[in-house]
């Protein structure tokens, strides 16, 4: 903590002497001051980009037209012309489709093996079309993600979610196959299962509160997680998508504990 608080003053201090160098009254000069202190401040800016992409694209798609709009210039659309039929609501004449999330956003075997939608497995990794499914996932990355981020750094924690998350997509693709081509793959559970095995293999004996309510310990939470992914879940219901994620999250534990080791 002392090691923070010293560095903390020390980029508060370097930002207050980058902005005295710029013309006094400058309102340049404050807003960047304002912006490197809040910056400065921010030692976890990774899980915020992940749960603010997911909130983002989730608000997208829940406002998205039905169909594609055509972008006719309406407003300089002269009167004397017949006025164009209005499809959609005038606040969503410019958004993207929902049909564009289905094709770039949702992973599928026939989307990435057929129709060489190969985007859409990183991209899925930030796709919900549920808010309780959005929520559990968002929750757990805040909570376990901020301080996975101080230990490991935000590059690394950014490429354990990034990482795992594909993984864990492109695992459940494989598996629905030619079976069941059209399941639709989406979510962050990947990265999140990645970050809670790896919290729980570095702090197994954290104490975290079941339902805000009940506290439990971390490795006793993650062992009833993946029971319950074995047992009560359909491989065709992104099983194998939330175990590939755990396991992405302990192999990395792993290799990072025998560098450690060394």
């Amino acid at each position: 903590a002392a090691l923070r608080g010293s560095g903390l003053r020390a980029q508060t201090a370097k930002a207050n002497r980058a902005c005295s160098a710029m013309p006094a009254g400058s309102w340049v000069r404050r807003a960047r001051q304002r912006w490197q202190i809040f910056w400065a401040r921010q030692r976890t800016p990774g899980t915020y980009a992940i749960v603010g992409t997911n909130v983002g694209v989730w608000g997208l798609y829940m406002t998205a037209p039905q169909a594609p709009q055509p972008r006719r210039p309406e407003a300089f659309w002269p009167r004397s012309w017949p006025q164009p039929a209005a499809t959609t609501p005038p606040r969503a004449a410019w958004l993207p489709s929902k049909a564009f999330f289905e094709r770039h956003f949702m992973a599928s075997y026939h989307s990435v093996k057929r129709r060489q939608h190969v985007e859409a497995l990183p991209l899925c990794t930030f796709m919900h079309t549920d808010g309780a499914h959005l929520l559990f996932n968002m929750v757990t990355i805040f909570f376990f993600g901020r301080q996975l981020e101080m230990l490991l750094g935000t590059g690394r924690y950014l490429a354990l979610y990034l990482g795992s998350g594909v993984a864990a997509a492109a695992t459940q693709v494989a598996v629905c196959g030619e079976r069941d081509p059209f399941v639709k793959v989406i979510g962050a559970s990947g990265g999140a299962y990645a970050v809670l095995a790896y919290t729980t293999c570095f702090m197994p004996n954290q104490t975290v509160l079941l339902y805000m309510v009940v506290p439990v310990p971390l490795w006793l939470l993650m062992v009833g997680l993946v029971a319950a992914d074995v047992l009560l879940v359909r491989p065709g219901d992104a099983q194998s998508g939330h175990l590939a994620g755990a396991a992405c999250g302990a192999a990395y534990y792993l290799l990072r504990f025998r560098r450690w080791r060394r």
